[in-house]
């Protein structure tokens, strides 16, 4: 199983529930990196119907400065926008609702994580702790799933990564400002659906699988964005394919990668042909985590499957 897909999802565990402020402004963000490469490419497509228009652009969620600045035609949908969509809007959050949902899925029933530790995953998660400086008693009740995207966000964060640089982040922080009203495309229950419903036993897999060897989220987050930055959809492709995890029930993996991708891509893509369907004539921005947009029964390739034209703005340049 990627690790990546732990510190793709974790800006909403813990960037999500925060109010503060971007770490660097987005200005920083556009012109202070640009003489380390040219602009991001991304993923970017755009769709229209009915006197609507969608710019679909796919986003990482949690990254660090190498991904600014973006092209200007991304910038460009931007600003002709009258809306920007997201997955979750994090930056205004139902507290009383997500913390419900957190105990209910994110939390253990009763005791800790020591409980469930072999001998020697407690001997990395001590080294874990001392590494990071990290109390205990601060995260051992949360559930192995919680566990392992809290581990894979703070060794990303020591590495420079984070939601700061994130393409929500950029995004969400300028449509106040640009007096643009948010959409969300998905709802908090179908977030912790998708992790509360992983047997245990595959959760500590995966927890143990990165508590040996948490270095290699990084390298595979790195990777991710080297792709992005391309625009590689082939690339970026498989990374959406269902993996491996030793030990694990294939099955148990399978489903997951369909609650994951197919399930959570079906949804997304009902609510934007609602959105493509609507007498408003709206121009909507929406950004979305990128996998979403790429491979087999990808929202791109089911609204194409429903006869809408999905067009990639970088081959008609």
């Amino acid at each position: 199983m990627h690790r990546f897909f732990g510190i793709l999802i974790l800006i909403f565990l813990l960037h999500g529930c925060s109010s503060s402020e971007s770490i660097i402004n987005n200005a920083d963000k556009q012109n202070t990196v640009a003489e380390v490469h040219n602009e991001s490419k991304g993923v970017f497509y755009k769709i229209e119907n009915n006197q609507n228009t969608i710019y679909l652009f796919g986003s990482i969620h949690t990254a660090n400065r190498d991904l600014h600045p973006l092209k200007p035609e991304v910038e460009a949908a931007f600003t002709e926008s009258d809306y920007v969509a997201v997955e979750l809007d994090y930056k205004n959050i139902d507290l009383t609702k997500w913390n419900e949902l957190n105990k209910e899925f994110g939390l253990l029933k009763s005791g800790t994580i020591d409980h469930y530790l072999s001998p020697k995953t407690r001997e990395h998660f001590n080294e874990f702790l001392s590494t990071y400086q990290i109390r205990e008693n601060d995260i051992n009740q949360l559930q192995p799933w919680n566990l392992n995207h809290y581990i894979q966000a703070t060794v990303a964060a020591e590495e420079g990564f984070s939601p700061d640089f994130g393409i929500e982040e950029y995004f969400l922080s300028r449509a106040p400002v640009e007096e643009k009203s948010i959409l969300q495309l998905e709802s908090y229950e179908d977030f912790f659906y998708v992790w509360g419903q992983l047997p245990i036993e595959t959760q500590l897999l995966e927890l143990e699988d990165t508590l040996k060897q948490p270095e290699k989220a990084i390298v595979e987050l790195e990777q991710l964005m080297d792709a992005w930055i391309a625009g590689d959809i082939s690339q970026l492709a498989t990374f959406r394919q269902a993996s491996e995890l030793d030990g694990a029930d294939p099955h148990d993996l399978k489903e997951f990668y369909i609650r994951f991708f197919e399930e959570r891509d079906l949804k997304m893509a009902n609510k934007i042909e609602e959105l493509l369907n609507s007498k408003d004539n709206k121009v909507i921005f929406a950004t979305v985590g990128v996998l979403h947009l790429v491979g087999e029964d990808s929202i791109v390739e089911v609204l194409r499957s429903r006869g809408y034209k999905v067009q990639n703005i970088f081959d008609t340049l």
